[in-house]
């Protein structure tokens, strides 16, 4: 058995179910994109916390389990992307709050996992990138802090915020024109 999504094509607005776009039944995982290229989705529950990542190729609409795992299965796992080049996976609840950034490059569908990942485990995060600026995770919870890691080094650093933030979301600055 394999997941359904719906498909709205921009031109027309219309919307049609695909079948079969990830390799399995799943849930509670997160997806991101190679724009123009392919999607991804990441961890969630198959029948068990998930490490397979699931590639969706746009041209042809077809889906394949990629032989690149994550670190962990893991379930509210949170993704993003710098376009063109890679997926940043926050494992999330792996065993309890996981701390692992799994990076993803496009170019091979490789995974490797960042050297240094989250400043404090959580999940439930909203995760942004910068296009070739950096990857930014608003932790939830009670810290006030956001991580971020510089592009292309993956250094991390830690962001004093003034409020609470995260949340189960994400977005891009990627030059879209």
């Amino acid at each position: 058995m394999a997941g359904d999504a719906d498909k709205i094509t921009f031109a027309t607005d219309a919307r049609s179910l695909h079948s079969n776009w990830t390799s399995a039944l799943v849930y509670v995982g997160d997806a991101s994109e190679n724009s123009g290229t392919a999607g991804y989705y990441a961890g969630g529950i198959r029948s068990t916390a998930s490490d397979v990542i699931d590639k969706f190729t746009f041209s042809s609409e077809s889906v394949a389990a990629l032989s690149a795992t994550m670190s962990a299965g893991s379930y509210y796992s949170r993704c993003t992307a710098n376009k063109g080049t890679a997926m940043y996976i926050f494992v999330g609840n792996a065993s309890g709050h996981d701390t692992t950034v799994d990076k993803l490059t496009f170019s091979g569908d490789t995974k490797s996992t960042l050297s240094s990942g989250l400043s404090s485990g959580r999940y439930h995060m909203g995760v942004f990138a910068d296009k070739d600026v950096a990857v930014y995770a608003a932790l939830a919870g009670a810290t006030t802090n956001t991580d971020r890691w510089a592009m292309p080094s993956d250094t991390r650093t830690t962001i004093a915020m003034s409020a609470r933030q995260g949340g189960a979301s994400g977005f891009a600055n990627s030059d879209w024109s």
